[in-house]
């Protein structure tokens, strides 16, 4: 709930700032990912607000929701990311490819089933475990230009978290200059 009225109060800040600045836009993806921790691939929807500080370095502000498709081991989750991305290459006309390290933190429940059968009775457990654990992005990403106004972009990620916790992923954005 915290979340969701900081992601609020972000949203109505933007758009008020968007009337005077030219350096803001918004995307939004879609995307799957592997955390080595637990079962299953994990299905990523993603929000992000960049804003362009020069023509070499983009701030960027991600909030990611998701879940995993797994039989017995499920989780679900919000993320929030801070990133800083550079431009190494001079940026031609239909496509910007970006590198950018950040810090990101997790808000992961996980709902893991036990089945036991004890004198021929079976029955069913859940186990609920949350966890919120602070790490590092790496991220690599390329959108290409439909218009001047949108892109279309992949994003490739590598998340190392405390708790041994690694997520590696790949994410297809679209996107709006505000």
């Amino acid at each position: 709930m915290k979340n969701a009225i900081l992601f609020i109060l972000l949203l109505i800040s933007l758009s008020s700032t968007a009337q005077t600045s030219k350096h803001l836009d918004f995307k939004i993806g879609i995307g799957a990912s592997r955390n080595f921790n637990y079962d299953g691939i994990a299905i990523n929807f993603e929000n992000e607000f960049n804003w362009r500080i020069n023509k070499l370095f983009t701030a960027a502000y991600t909030m990611n929701f998701g879940f995993t498709i797994a039989i017995f081991d499920k989780t679900y989750f919000i993320q929030n990311n801070l990133n800083l991305f550079y431009y190494p290459f001079k940026q031609p006309k239909l496509s910007e490819f970006r590198i950018g390290a950040g810090l990101s933190q997790l808000n992961l429940l996980e709902r893991i089933k036990n089945h036991t059968v004890i004198g021929g009775v079976k029955s069913e457990t859940t186990t609920n475990t949350f966890i919120f654990p602070f790490g590092l992005n790496v991220i690599f990403e390329n959108d290409f230009k439909l218009s001047p106004t949108s892109n279309f972009g992949v994003k490739a990620y590598t998340q190392l978290y405390s708790e041994n916790n690694i997520n590696v992923g790949i994410m297809f954005k679209t996107s709006i200059k505000l």
